[in-house]
């Protein structure tokens, strides 16, 4: 007979994976705009991206793209403290495993 408990900690720990899922993702657009402040780029023929152009060249960037990727999982850092801090361990523990999720996709596209 399974514990009661058990069905619980699973679904606890499935919002963590969506919750860590989804927060890089928001987030992207907030670390692009911080990169685009530091230092408007420049496109081929000497004009300024706009900000929208900058972010869907990141996004297609093969060398670029791991590095965002990367930034963009530090978004799940801030979160993760907190639901520890408020003892929703199995949640935390969802994120845990999307975040490791997205360190397996930046592997892989650095070796590419």
């Amino acid at each position: 007979m399974k514990h009661p408990m058990a069905s619980f900690h699973k679904q606890q720990t499935k919002k963590g994976v969506a919750l860590g899922t989804l927060i890089p993702v928001i987030f992207s657009p907030l670390v692009c705009f911080l990169i685009y402040s530091y230092r408007v780029p420049r496109q081929a023929d000497g004009t300024n991206f706009q900000f929208w152009e900058f972010y869907e060249t990141l996004l297609g960037h093969q060398t670029q793209l791991p590095t965002f990727i990367s930034l963009c999982a530090l978004a799940n850092l801030p979160v993760f403290f907190y639901l520890l801090n408020k003892k929703k361990d199995w949640i935390a523990r969802g994120m845990i495993y999307s975040t490791m999720a997205y360190a397996i996709v930046y592997f892989i596209l650095k070796l590419n």
